[in-house]
């Protein structure tokens, strides 16, 4: 029974080492996502930095048919934060406007850049605007066909 409670406490301890300490004003947990580029962790709701998603209520045309948009980029962004920590440092942005409810941030999922990935699967365009940094993989996305830039298939 010791070798259990020892192994536990050794186990504990070790993921407590491995765990990053959050940074100041970095805000991580699971998060609820709102829609394409918005999401809510602990109260706080965020903006995803870098690239814009269709509205929760857009329609757009994918491959010759009528989709909605806005809650297919929702549910791109909850496959991209399913079952990892969410962790958010905030960011200046020159668009944010005085009153804005939402802080805007840089947000990885599991390490991976969430602005990123929502450009490369095609459910956001690169706010080109504010940065360059998501132009190139908005690019990719839409030359492969990814998400929203699916093209109606050809032939028979």
């Amino acid at each position: 029974m010791r070798r259990a409670t020892a192994a536990r406490a050794m186990i504990l301890v070790g993921a407590l080492t491995i765990a990053t300490p959050l940074r100041a004003g970095e805000v991580a947990g699971p998060a609820d996502i709102l829609d394409g580029n918005r999401l809510d962790i602990g109260g706080q709701r965020l903006r995803l930095y870098g690239v814009r998603a269709p509205d929760l209520d857009a329609t757009c045309v994918i491959a010759g048919r009528e989709q909605a948009c806005g809650r297919l980029a929702r549910t791109a962004l909850m496959d991209l934060t399913a079952g990892v920590e969410i962790r958010c440092r905030p960011v200046a942005d020159p668009s944010r406007r005085d009153g804005d409810a939402e802080t805007v941030a840089i947000c990885r999922a599991g390490g991976y850049d969430l602005s990123e990935g929502m450009a490369y699967t095609g459910w956001a365009v690169a706010a080109g605007a504010i940065t360059d940094r998501y132009l190139d993989v908005e690019r990719t996305a839409r030359r492969r066909g990814h998400g929203m830039w699916r093209r109606a298939r050809t032939g028979k």
